[in-house]
């Protein structure tokens, strides 16, 4: 599975590497490795530009997930815009936080929706609550498939995405929303 991991850039960054590592033994892939090779002083350094640039990053890190995971330990705001721009993707989504030092997001209590599992983990349990949700996600994760467009249509999708500014995929789920809606009634 294509993993989109995110925590704080104030956070502990060896728990993200550790993290990232269970997934991948387990044979996931990390869209990116962002919050593990960042840290906040990067973030000083960066200039207006790079900061705008930043966020159509991590939307296209979103998109090219199949689940995505938030350790929130260590708050932050980017995390619940993040996870909210994930959610309206339709990306299973993961929240963790360390039973010992983190606390569940008060947004985030009580939230019960499909695709958002919150979870507390240890140092001893973490690989089990990891394991545990890449199962849940799995059963979860889209259907991917290739479509073969001609170029008018591929033109039609590529200009309605840019004034909609959504994927392909997102204006396609969409579309196929309507016409479910529309068979029901």
């Amino acid at each position: 599975m294509n993993i989109h991991l995110m925590g704080s850039l104030f956070g502990d960054q060896k728990k993200y590497r550790e993290i990232a590592n269970i997934l991948t033994a387990e044979g996931n892939f990390l869209v990116t490795e962002h919050h593990i090779e960042k840290n906040a002083k990067d973030l000083e350094s960066e200039s207006p530009e790079e900061t705008e640039l930043f966020y159509k990053k991590v939307s296209n890190w979103i998109d090219l997930a199949d689940f995505v995971i938030f350790e929130v330990t260590t708050p932050c705001v980017e995390g619940g815009y993040d996870l909210s721009l994930a959610l309206s993707k339709s990306k299973p989504a993961l929240v963790i936080y360390n039973a010992e030092t983190g606390v569940v997001p008060y947004g985030l209590k009580g939230l019960n929706l499909e695709k958002l599992q919150v979870s507390s983990y240890t140092d001893k349990n973490l690989k089990a609550v990891l394991l545990q949700a890449l199962d849940w996600a799995s059963k979860l994760a889209d259907i991917r498939f290739n479509v073969p467009l001609d170029p008018t249509t591929a033109v039609f999708l590529d200009a309605a995405t840019t004034k909609k500014q959504i994927t392909r995929a997102a204006y396609i789920q969409q579309l196929l929303e309507k016409e479910m809606v529309r068979g029901r009634e």
